[in-house]
């Protein structure tokens, strides 16, 4: 941070001297402060030659940081010339640096040359400025220090203060204006890490007895990676009342500084935690990945949508430079860099229907997603997950679809003639290329329609329509018509749906039943039910105001016999669990899908659905299956708004 600190400075005393210029500009033909020469005649030219060589030589030792090589060019350097210069030129964080004599007025005796310095700064691109330097000597030279000839006007004793003012970061609401996360007054407990390097054990415990700071948290602090002497760090966070019990104990700390700060608060759990995410102190990873302005001592975001929106919700700091005077008063404010306010982020969420989400999977043993599309719209209205201690299952988790893709399937075989009365055989099991599909409990129903393939999950119907009807790239135009391979966001990043193309007829057929190589987010299969609703795809949005994506249009005889099919599978099916009265009638597709772990073969329960204008996907990781375990949860939800 020193680095960045002097940087700043010297970009910001350059448009305030005129002296300099900011990055990305061409430097002026000024110079800095004159050095008073005497009148004698010109040196001859041997004695000028020597003087620029000197000068050359001085600040080839600087730009390479060679302290002490240029303080024995340097008549009786001061005892703080080494930590002078360090500070302010080795603490830049500089890419490349070059310098250039552009000027000078030799005398036999004395000479004052004007270089040119030639900085590449890696926080800030190029910047040149010009500065002055003495040198005397009746037969060999040598350089008069001054500060300035670092940087024109500098004092002996300067030093600069850098001070970031964040906005308060941005809130998060809900589509009705509730607050989910933002921010309530605080007093922000803070160290001077120089002033207290000897006291840190005594210090922290006069923390943890006055204001309940955890022993061991100001060591930490203190000691991040990047962290100055001269910063305020800070340690901990107190509401108002307990700061105003110890405040006059506090001011008598050394080192110890109070300032006003806010504190970051959710709406009360459960409630979307893990779409909503998580604040807290800046790791390494972020600090190195996005640089300046941040620092050791940031809050920022940490999940969810609390990270993915950190820009939006951050904004970005106003940075005041002062100089400091060698008494530690600020003199003078030198240059400032505008911030960025930050902004409110309103969700698509609908704060009735959350909790009512939040109810219907709080009893679920296992690992469980439901997620609610507001059909007219796309947009989120409800997320809920358990565990509320794992990754968001609604948006992140990644499962085959199971009997719920067989809306997609039907659509691929509705569009090639399959009509819902169509005679289709559902046997028990069949193969197709040495693969044997098979129904849940091997249940053969015989010879039925279509919609009755459909209505009970028929597995070996669609598995064998698939490989008879379907030809190379049907079942993935299908799938892409519902956003499957769609790259979209939603202000949280998503995989959404994967349709790789079956390598051959029995890959077809397995996609068919949503098995094989396809996978989901209950995000994504929520969005699916939308789009029969609907009448068309279009990708799920949870940020107001950001869903004006044009939709993908399904057909709309198709999706016509696709919501009284899905309207079959809740009346006479395997989704009659999710028959809740009212609503216009609930439509639904139940879904059992397959998957393996460690060798052990296991079921997901699927329903996805919808009711009046709400699309939904339920999920029961290793649930079992779909009617029996996954439609009850969504009949729970439906039951909770209906009145």
């Amino acid at each position: 941070m020193r680095a960045a600190a002097v940087s700043i400075f010297l970009i910001a005393a350059a448009c305030v001297s005129g002296s300099g210029v900011e990055p990305g500009t061409s430097a002026p033909s000024t110079t800095g402060t004159a050095v008073t020469t005497t009148t004698e005649g010109p040196a001859d030219p041997d004695r000028r030659a020597d003087a620029i060589a000197l000068t050359e030589r001085f600040y080839s030792a600087i730009t390479a940081e060679q302290w002490d090589v240029a303080a024995a060019l340097v008549i009786d350097p001061p005892s703080d010339f080494r930590s002078t210069v360090e500070a302010w030129w080795g603490g830049l964080d500089l890419t490349d640096a070059s310098f250039e004599v552009v000027d000078d007025l030799v005398t036999s005796s004395s000479a004052r040359l004007t270089v040119r310095l030639d900085l590449q700064l890696a926080a800030f691109g190029p910047w040149s400025y010009e500065v002055d330097l003495a040198l005397i000597g009746s037969s060999v030279w040598g350089v008069v220090w001054t500060p300035s000839s670092l940087y024109p006007g500098l004092e002996p004793g300067d030093t600069v203060r850098v001070e970031k003012e964040w906005p308060t970061r941005g809130p998060i609401l809900a589509r009705d204006g509730t607050q989910l996360a933002g921010e309530v007054p605080v007093k922000v407990i803070g160290v001077v890490p120089g002033q207290i390097a000897d006291i840190v054990d005594e210090l922290s415990a006069d923390l943890e007895r006055l204001v309940g700071i955890e022993p061991g948290v100001v060591a930490e602090e203190i000691s991040k990676p990047g962290v100055q002497p001269d910063w305020f760090v800070p340690v901990g966070t107190v509401t108002l009342p307990v700061w105003e019990a110890a405040a006059d104990h506090l001011d008598d700390l050394v080192g110890v500084i109070v300032r006003d700060g806010t504190r970051r608060e959710t709406i009360e759990s459960p409630f979307a935690d893990l779409l909503i995410g998580t604040t807290g102190p800046i790791t390494a990873e972020q600090l190195e990945q996005w640089g300046e302005p941040y620092d050791a001592t940031r809050t920022v975001g940490r999940s969810g949508l609390e990270l993915a929106l950190e820009d939006t919700l951050a904004g970005r700091p106003l940075q005041r430079v002062s100089r400091v005077n060698k008494f530690g008063r600020s003199v003078e404010t030198i240059f400032e860099i505008p911030g960025t306010p930050a902004e409110t982020v309103r969700l698509t969420l609908d704060p009735d229907l959350q909790r009512a989400a939040e109810v219907a999977v709080a009893g679920i043993d296992e690992p469980v997603a439901l997620v609610v599309i507001h059909v007219p719209t796309g947009e989120v209205r409800a997320s809920a997950v358990r565990p509320l201690d794992g990754f968001d299952r609604a948006f992140q988790g990644l499962y085959p679809p199971g009997s719920t893709f067989k809306v997609v399937t039907a659509t691929a075989l509705m569009d090639l003639g399959v009509v819902p009365g169509d005679e289709v055989p559902c046997p028990g099991s069949i193969a197709i290329q040495g693969r044997t599909f098979r129904n849940a409990g091997s249940f053969d129903l015989g010879d039925i329609p279509f919609r009755s393939a459909f209505a009970n999950s028929c597995n070996t119907t669609f598995a064998s329509l698939a490989a008879d009807v379907l030809g190379v790239g049907d079942l993935d135009f299908a799938a892409r018509n519902f956003g499957f391979d769609v790259d979209y966001t939603t202000g949280v990043p998503t995989p959404g749906g994967r349709f790789p193309d079956p390598p051959d007829i029995a890959g077809r057929a397995a996609a068919a039943i949503g098995q094989g190589s396809v996978l989901v987010t209950p995000l994504h299969q929520a969005s699916v039910a939308a789009a029969v609703a609907f009448g068309g795809w279009r990708p799920p949005q949870i940020i107001d105001g950001s869903a004006d994506v044009a939709p993908i249009p399904l057909d709309a005889e198709i999706a016509a016999r696709l919501d009284a099919m899905m309207r079959l599978v809740v009346t006479d099916g395997t989704g009659t669990a999710a028959n809740v009265a009212g609503f216009g009638g609930v439509r639904g597709k139940t879904g059992s899908a397959e998957f393996e772990t460690n060798g052990t073969i296991g079921t997901h329960a699927w329903f996805i659905g919808y009711a009046d204008d709400l699309a939904f996907a339920v999920v029961v990781e290793g649930g079992g299956g779909g009617g029996s375990v996954a439609a009850p949860i969504a009949a729970d939800f439906l039951r909770s708004i209906s009145g």
